[in-house]
């Protein structure tokens, strides 16, 4: 629950007001063995059930890796 928390903000939030997960706690995450970007995305979902769908979740990270990588 905790890095729930750390990586979607907190729960509960209505839909009109969702952020941005935070990606570059997502991108550290994903350096730990057995973590992908699907596992992130089911937990961001179950914490925001109303949340952001896998493609929207996916093009927004790898938008987010374009612009971290130079």
């Amino acid at each position: 629950a905790t890095l729930e928390r750390l990586l979607f903000g907190r729960a509960g939030r209505p839909p009109q007001d969702l952020s941005e997960p935070n990606f570059a706690l997502i991108a550290r995450e994903l350096k730990r063995k057995g973590v992908t970007l699907t596992l992130l995305w089911q937990e961001y979902r179950a914490a925001n059930p109303d949340g952001y769908g896998y493609t929207w979740f996916c093009e927004h990270f790898a938008a987010f890796e374009r612009r971290t990588s130079a």
